[in-house]
């Protein structure tokens, strides 16, 4: 996705119109345009403020230290966006209701843009859309309990809710005074350079 946005999004467009807002939001988070050219790599805000966490991450996970502190400062920003509008988890339901209403389509669309199998793009995008029905921000708790089976089950680990309430918590502290500036900066940004 990262080097085919513009090119996919605008095959889209003139392929399924009906996908059109789908489209559109890759543009808005993919590069070249997209939200994520402002989150990842040396200048992202989620590697310049997971440095900030890197000494207590490192105790913790000691190979891929700054990556898995760049996923701890991604997903406390996600708990502060739920916390502020809790609404977010609905609305983020309701756009996967549509795309599982829209999955033959979209299958359709991936498989003959990136030459997938049709039966494996069906299969991905649901599995990709149940793990996101999983995830629930409602409580701090519960954000915990869901990052750390996530965290287990993509390291083959074993971390207990404490250390990843702990490292979530110093995340939470190091972005919340300066995360909804960043986000505000951020898509206006992408708006104007996407027109």
């Amino acid at each position: 996705m990262k080097t085919e946005t513009e090119k996919f999004s605008s095959y889209i467009k003139e392929h399924y119109p009906d996908l059109k807002n789908f489209a559109e939001g890759l543009l808005l988070h993919e590069s070249p345009n997209g939200i994520d050219r402002f989150v990842h790599g040396e200048n992202g805000f989620a590697y310049i403020n997971g440095r900030y966490i890197l000494d207590d991450i490192a105790k913790y996970f000691p190979k891929k230290s700054i990556d898995a502190a760049h996923s701890f400062i991604e997903f406390a920003v996600e708990i502060l966006l739920v916390e502020k509008s809790p609404n977010l988890q609905a609305d983020i339901a309701s756009v996967l209701l549509w795309s599982t209403e829209n999955l033959n389509q979209l299958a359709e669309a991936f498989g003959k843009f990136f030459n997938l199998d049709n039966e494996k793009a069906i299969k991905t995008i649901n599995e990709f859309n149940n793990f996101l029905l999983k995830i629930d921000l409602s409580t701090r708790d519960k954000a915990v309990l869901f990052y750390t089976d996530l965290t287990n089950q993509l390291r083959n680990t074993n971390y207990s809710e404490d250390i990843i309430k702990i490292l979530l918590e110093k995340s939470l502290d190091t972005i919340k005074n300066d995360y909804e500036i960043f986000l505000e900066q951020s898509i206006l940004k992408c708006k104007t350079d996407k027109t």
